[in-house]
Order: structure tokens, then C-alpha cells, then sequence
């Protein structure tokens, strides 16, 4: 329970290797993050967001995302403070999705229909992991107390703070 409901277990930033909440029992937590939305666009053209929380304190994340009609989602993950930090983007795959690296910055992800999305980052490491029991990534549970393997794609950034990582998902 306490893994799959894991700052990695979810599309996010962990910053150096820290929750962004600790558990305390199955339906408490010990320490939680006050996360706020900071200002929001929707219009037929585009929707825009920008959110931060202080789980890392006293380091700060902000998420700023823009979808513009069927071009995608661009991301932008900025970590603030002071400081030498390493910052880990984990996207997490449907199991009917294949990832795959296709050169620096890039990764290629096909539908079992035949669909094919991307996934491009500016910097940074990209590790794939499917299943994996010992860093508990690349699982799905379709339902309680169910795990099947899936696929998760972690990006490693090490910068000085104030820094920033961008993502695209698209077609």
C-alpha cells in the first residue's frame, strides 16, 4: 500500500530521493505537503496551470503545464532554493504502452494498437525500468492488492538550485 501510494509511484519530481508525504497508517499521513494551484489559463486554444508544494522544504517545487489543442503537453518542473540537488522525473506507462529510448532526450513510446506518443526532455539521464521489486517502479494496479509490470521512465537531473527540467508528451 505504502509504495504504490509513494511520491515515485506517481508522475512526478522526487527531489533527492525524499517523499513528498510520509505514511504514518493506511489511511493517515505523517508529514504532508501544502500544494497550491498559483494561477490557471482554459480557453478553447490552450489550458495552462501552474502549482507548487512545500514537501520538500525547504526546497520548493513548481509544475507549470501547457496543453495547446492536440500538440501535446509541455512540462516544466522547476526546483527552487539554494543548493546542489538531484532531481528525478518518473512518467509511468500504461502496461499496454512500450517505451523505448530513441537517442538523448528522447523516448519512444508504442500503443499495442499501433499508436506512438514521445516523450522529450532537455537534460538530464533516462532509465526504463519494467517491474522491478527492488526500487518498487514499474508496476500498475488496476485494482486493490493487484500489480501488474508496467513500464516507468525516470529522468535524473543533478543541477544547483534554482534549476529547471522540460518535458513534451505528444504524438
Amino acid at each position: 500500500r505504502d509504495r504504490m501510494r509513494s511520491s515515485m509511484n506517481h508522475n512526478t519530481v522526487i527531489v533527492d530521493g525524499r517523499p513528498q508525504a510520509v505514511p504514518a497508517w493506511p489511511f493517515h499521513w505523517r508529514t504532508r505537503a501544502d500544494a497550491r494551484v498559483r494561477a490557471w489559463r482554459h480557453n478553447p486554444a490552450f489550458d495552462w496551470v501552474e502549482a507548487s508544494h512545500d514537501g520538500y522544504a525547504p526546497i520548493g517545487h513548481r509544475r507549470s503545464l501547457l496543453r495547446a489543442g492536440r500538440a501535446g503537453w509541455l512540462v516544466v518542473d522547476e526546483i527552487l532554493g539554494e543548493g546542489r540537488h538531484l532531481a528525478a522525473t518518473h512518467w509511468h506507462f500504461d502496461p499496454a504502452w512500450m517505451p523505448a529510448s530513441d537517442g538523448q532526450g528522447r523516448l519512444r513510446a508504442r500503443h499495442r494498437d499501433g499508436d506512438v506518443a514521445w516523450l522529450l526532455h532537455d537534460a538530464g539521464d533516462i532509465r526504463l525500468v519494467h517491474g522491478d521489486d527492488d526500487s518498487g517502479l514499474g508496476w500498475f494496479a488496476p485494482t486493490y492488492g493487484t500489480l501488474l509490470p508496467t513500464w516507468t521512465a525516470i529522468i535524473t537531473r543533478d543541477g544547483v538550485a534554482p534549476f529547471a527540467s522540460v518535458t513534451w508528451v505528444g504524438e
